[in-house]
């Protein structure tokens, strides 16, 4: 039609963490003990048909695959008002002294691997040298983001996320939009989990 998709926080900001993340491993001199693959996947909105592809063809055997770290729209903030009527679809009630400590523009919910303590004690301690006011919502996996085929061949996980917004998958979901300040936050809460985990 006449309206052009730009797509940018949907997902050309996950798009654009990857290849920041990539430079950052080139340029560190000191290199973690383990490989690090990174990857852009194709088709998430056709049936994840990258990412399920290569977990079924993978550069590397999937039993030495260590984690999967999934960067998807993570340049937007919530609003408050939003946050609440997505507690209620999880199921959730934030207690009104909780919204209040939430720093908003810092606010992140990512969902992570149920099963992987250490991936959840990864991340959680990371974010002290980053200082996002981090929620974690265990689960099973599943979903429709590219972590989820790795999920389903039991390879520990997170999903870092921002917020859902109105312009998903609209032509409204454009550049002024995006916050660089979470985009870069996020990024940085993934370098350091990626180079933990590398690491060991």
């Amino acid at each position: 039609g006449d309206y052009i998709f730009n797509g940018a926080d949907d997902n050309g900001s996950g798009s654009s963490g990857v290849l920041e993340l990539a430079e950052a491993f080139a340029k560190n001199p000191v290199k973690p003990k383990r490989s690090i693959l990174f990857a852009l996947w194709t088709a998430e909105e056709r049936g994840l048909l990258g990412s399920r592809y290569y977990v079924e063809n993978p550069y590397v055997p999937m039993e030495k695959t260590a984690a999967c770290l999934n960067l998807d729209m993570i340049s937007r903030t919530w609003d408050k008002e939003k946050l609440i009527k997505t507690g209620r679809i999880w199921g959730t009630k934030i207690p009104q002294e909780t919204l209040e400590k939430i720093n908003i523009e810092k606010f992140l919910v990512s969902s992570i691997d149920k099963s992987s303590q250490v991936m959840y004690d990864t991340v959680k301690d990371c974010n002290r040298f980053v200082g996002m006011s981090l929620y974690l919502r265990k689960s099973e996996g599943g979903g429709g983001s590219d972590h989820a085929p790795f999920a389903y061949k039991k390879i520990p996980w997170i999903s870092f996320f921002g917020a859902m917004t109105d312009d998903y998958h609209t032509p409204k979901d454009s550049i002024e939009k995006v916050s660089f300040d979470l985009l870069q936050s996020v990024t940085r809460l993934a370098y350091l989990t990626a180079f933990t985990i590398a690491d060991k």
